[in-house]
């Protein structure tokens, strides 16, 4: 496992993720997975963008990284979702377009919500995105 700070955490199947973070020099991109059965650790494919500061949120079978941007490098142009089944994190649209970090994030069905933080101040903002849909079929 990679030491560092300002990593998202959460819980999924009853696994413990960390991801990303910050390491006193660069953002991280990893991905890492705790199985508390096992008491060990192992890898899941990283992230598409280096994020520390980020928030993380379980939306029923997969993780939202939301924000980022530690290190000022580059601008935020995309958050991210990861699917377990398939080790695999998928580009997802986001309302800020910089340096995102410090968001709380939670999810309460079927809403994912993006609140405050930090991009060259303090935000005020309350952001929601509609993470689940449900259609019924006659």
């Amino acid at each position: 496992m990679v030491l560092g700070g300002l990593l998202g955490a959460v819980t999924l199947d009853g696994q413990i993720y960390a991801v990303g973070g910050y390491d006193g020099e660069a953002e991280l991109n990893t991905c890492e997975v705790y199985d508390p059965a096992s008491d060990a650790w192992s890898a899941c494919a990283p992230l598409r963008m280096r994020r520390g500061g980020l928030g993380l949120a379980t939306v029923r079978s997969q993780l939202y990284a939301i924000g980022g941007g530690m290190d000022g490098r580059g601008f935020l142009t995309y958050n991210e979702s990861y699917d377990p089944r398939i080790d695999m994190w998928q580009r997802i649209e986001t309302p800020v377009s910089e340096q995102w970090q410090g968001v709380g994030v939670a999810f309460v069905y079927p809403y994912l919500y993006a609140i405050g933080g930090w991009s060259d101040g303090f935000l005020s903002t309350n952001e929601a995105y509609q993470a689940l849909f449900q259609q019924i079929l006659p």
